[in-house]
């Protein structure tokens, strides 16, 4: 299954270009669309790859795209038992059932990374293969409590540590360290991955505890707003 992303306007396209985007319901831009690849759907993504970009979407992002983006009739969201159905239908027959056929996602998270009037990867435009899900990642806009779950499957996945949590509170602490010292050395690529690491660890951690991090988050926030700083260390 491909995913199909809309990227440019067509208000001055060629009538063949405007046709072929009505007939795969790619009427706006960040509209998303699947479809099965077939000669007759890449004969069509030749004449608008100047439009949009598309690449094979794998199984966790398409979960994902449904239940963030998937709507009903009504422009109702999903249940967790129709996620599961119209994920279902898609693996086995190659067809959505249940929800609209076009996805809305929004601008992708720190925008584009490259220009979107050249083709990929000089640009952001045309068959990007399994790129395509970093895109709609950023395109779905995930929220932390998501993120979690995400994490903590990749580490099952990968057969990284979910149960030594003492192992670890170690490894955030040599992270921390890393983080020191990438700071001393004024470094700041290093302080970033640092930082991406302990967010990591940080969220894997609220997964294992069943803490939702979403809730947290806005909980110490509004705490924040009126707390009184002591100025102790």
């Amino acid at each position: 299954m491909i995913a199909i992303i809309r990227l440019k306007s067509g208000i001055n396209a060629r009538k063949e270009v405007k046709d072929t985007l009505r007939m795969l319901r790619l009427n706006r831009k960040m509209h998303c669309v699947l479809y099965k690849e077939t000669e007759s759907i890449r004969g069509m993504l030749q004449a608008i790859k100047d439009y949009v970009t598309w690449g094979e979407i794998n199984d966790d992002v398409l979960k994902i795209l449904i239940k963030k983006r998937g709507r009903k009739i009504g422009d109702e969201k999903l249940n967790e038992k129709e996620v599961e159905d119209v994920f279902n239908s898609i693996k086995e027959k190659g067809k959505i059932h249940g929800i609209k056929l076009v996805f809305r996602l929004t601008p992708p998270s720190r925008g584009f990374r490259k220009s979107i009037k050249q083709i990929y990867p000089n640009g952001e435009l045309g068959y990007r293969g399994e790129k395509i899900n970093e895109l709609l990642k950023r395109m779905i806009w995930m929220d932390t409590k998501e993120m979690q779950k995400e994490i903590f499957g990749n580490k099952i996945k990968r057969g990284f540590n979910t149960t030594d949590i003492g192992k670890e509170i170690v490894l955030m602490t040599e992270e921390l360290g890393e983080l020191a010292k990438a700071f001393k050395n004024k470094n700041k690529d290093e302080m970033i991955d640092a930082v991406g690491d302990l967010m990591i660890y940080c969220l894997g951690l609220c997964e294992i505890f069943d803490i939702d991090s979403k809730e947290l988050l806005q909980k110490i926030i509004e705490n924040n707003k009126t707390r009184t700083h002591t100025g102790k260390v």
